[in-house]
């Protein structure tokens, strides 16, 4: 597939600045086409060798391994970059974290085409505090909801542990085409790349090759065609929830990747929002919501519950349907 080139703004030049978190196995083009794939493999080349590319203040190679703590630096013609919606809300806040609601679209850290529009960078500029606050996890652009951000090395610890152990209750709501005729229902489904796909950042199920993957599903109403369900993952595989109600013949409404036809995200990538999709998955954005955490506070261990609700646009996609 192939990314649309970003709009430069003139006489503006930026460097973006990027710190390897964990061990790594990739070079360093590898790497840089992988996190920023607005350019591909060759064009990423060309940018090391014209030495836009420093590794920990030094001039880089095109073949240099990555290792963990290597600071990158990339200068470059500022853009102009796609529009997000920012306005974020701060649903609880202690000395040790925040609850945020995210809302969509807005990615939560510089990737791809984004890096002054994204959470982080907007909560810096609120909060220039912040500047030392870690996420604690991630949602995607296109999924709004609850996100957590400590403020403390020993509060990041804590929360990350429960995430890796799975004792995080994780609760969504999603809006899906068609009627989900069980009233609950867990799919057990391995996850993995598929090999069919013509799309390389889409995931599939693979009973095969795939890694384990849980999902339990509740149907909270049915309204005409559509469904309103709560969805649990057991696991936290990429794109877990997306890809387990594509295999259903259940995509979320406004989810261009797992529709059930790889055009409509081929067509989106490459002329972007337009009636053609519209009329195929009726939203611009995912109707995937973060709605409830459930965890344990990392200072003094008590049990934390916060929900979001759905947001108003959602809501309102879901009143103006017919009821059943």
């Amino acid at each position: 597939m192939v990314f649309k080139k970003l709009k430069p703004k003139p006489g503006e030049v930026i460097e973006l600045s990027v710190n390897i978190a964990g061990p790594s196995t990739e070079t360093l083009v590898q790497y840089l086409t992988r996190r920023f794939a607005y350019l591909n493999e060759e064009e990423w080349t060309l940018r090391v060798k014209r030495g836009q590319v420093r590794v920990n203040e030094r001039t880089a190679s095109i073949r240099q391994p990555l290792r963990a703590g290597d600071a990158l630096t990339y200068a470059t013609a500022a853009w102009v970059e796609p529009e997000v919606n920012p306005a974020y809300r701060i649903l609880h806040e202690d000395e040790s974290f925040l609850a945020i609601s995210k809302p969509s679209p807005l990615p939560v850290h510089a990737t791809g085409a984004y890096f002054q529009n994204t959470l982080t960078a907007l909560l810096k500029k609120d909060r220039p505090e912040s500047r030392d606050w870690r996420l604690v996890h991630r949602l995607d652009s296109e999924t709004s909801g609850l996100i957590l951000v400590a403020k403390t090395s020993e509060a990041l610890r804590k929360l990350q542990h429960q995430w890796e152990n799975r004792s995080v209750e994780k609760t969504y709501l999603a809006l899906v085409f068609g009627r989900f005729e069980a009233e609950s229902r867990v799919i057990d489904a391995p996850i993995g790349a598929p090999r069919y796909s013509r799309i390389r950042i889409k995931m599939g199920t693979d009973s095969v090759g795939g890694k384990p993957a849980v999902t339990r599903f509740l149907r909270l109403g049915v309204r005409g065609k559509f469904s309103l369900l709560q969805v649990q993952p057991q696991t936290g595989r990429t794109h877990q929830i997306r890809v387990h109600l594509e295999a259903l013949g259940h995509p979320i409404v406004g989810d261009k990747l797992y529709s059930g036809e790889e055009e409509i995200f081929l067509r989106y990538v490459e002329e972007g929002w337009g009636d053609w999709i519209r009329d195929r998955v009726l939203l611009p954005r995912l109707a995937l919501h973060a709605h409830r955490l459930r965890f344990r506070h990392p200072q003094d261990d008590r049990e934390m519950t916060l929900e979001d609700p759905l947001p108003p646009e959602l809501q309102a996609f879901w009143d103006s349907l017919q009821e059943a």
